[in-house]
């Protein structure tokens, strides 16, 4: 399912292209189920739900491969947006973090971004007119209509209840991408 009206394979959907743990595969399994007794019941409320979801980042376990690299990494830490919880974000409030983090460090020799991250990058680079000699990205969504439709595919949500959170999405923060 998506905007061609071709089917996405499992190994093109950025939400579920990888090995996820037991307890994430769980969630998903729940959070299918609740979309679609909801959705039944109120697509806007299942929207509502789902653009709640979309906007938690997933959390896995550092792999070990990348261990070593971290351990020998130099850690700043920098507080940018004050007392944030860190259970939710969206594009707009890390490429703020972007930002906030080149103004304090000065300007970058290259960004990198990593699917979500890409968009994030770009809109950083755009808005806040981040410096950098190199842009990297990998694994780039397209469209905003494609994310969102690989996240109603893994999350088994309907048509009604995806067109639900894109307008509730778009009411949210439409305004946001005109303003600095």
């Amino acid at each position: 399912m998506n905007d061609t009206g071709d089917s996405p394979t499992v190994k093109d959907n950025p939400f579920t292209n990888h090995q996820l743990p037991l307890g994430v595969r769980l969630f998903m399994k729940a959070a299918r189920i609740t979309f679609r007794v909801t959705g039944w019941v109120s697509p806007r409320l299942a929207g509502l739900l789902a653009v709640r979801l979309f906007m938690i980042p997933p959390k896995f376990p550092i792999p070990r491969r990348e261990l070593k690299i971290r351990q020998s990494a130099t850690l700043t830490l920098h507080e940018i947006h004050g007392d944030s919880s860190g259970k939710r974000t969206n594009m707009l409030i890390a490429s703020q973090t972007i930002a906030g983090i080149v103004e304090r460090e000065g300007p970058f020799k290259a960004v990198v971004g990593h699917s979500f991250g890409c968009g994030i990058a770009l809109l950083a680079i755009d808005r806040y007119r981040i410096p950098s000699d190199k842009v990297i990205l990998f694994s780039c969504f397209t469209d905003t209509l494609w994310i969102s439709q690989q996240f109603a595919s893994a999350f088994a949500i309907s048509d009604r209840v995806i067109e639900a959170m894109r307008k509730i999405a778009m009411g949210r923060y439409a305004d946001h991408f005109d303003k600095p």
